[in-house]
């Protein structure tokens, strides 16, 4: 277990090198047969989110998240974490056509476990 984290770290550390290359770049530079069941370079997607969103007050208009509650994903399976505080809190998200609850009930488990 103690190899495949060490090797998850190694490629997402090489991965971070290349942050900055837009999602458009990617596609355009692997040209990726295309398919209209799924998109066409990942099924699986994991974020970490840790830019706060907050308010925007602009003269006489104030701006602010109207909420993050989504019922449709993008992607086979998405993982979205982040940092509220002194925890780290998500969503993980899948098509229900390809997973039943339980499944995913149990890869939370997996997950977790892992974490620990």
């Amino acid at each position: 277990m103690s190899e495949l984290l060490e090797r998850t770290r190694r490629t997402v550390l090489a991965a971070q090198e290349h942050q900055d290359l837009p999602f458009e770049q990617v596609v355009e530079i692997v040209q990726p047969p295309r398919a209209l069941d799924h998109t066409p370079l990942l099924q699986v997607m994991l974020a970490w989110e840790n830019n706060a969103v907050g308010s925007l007050d602009l003269p006489g208009l104030s701006v602010e998240a109207a909420g993050e509650e989504i019922d449709q994903v993008e992607f086979d399976l998405e993982l979205n974490l982040g940092e509220h505080g002194e925890e780290i809190a998500g969503t993980l998200g899948y098509a229900t056509a390809l997973f039943d609850q339980a499944t995913i009930e149990r890869q939370r488990g997996y997950l977790l476990a892992l974490l620990r």
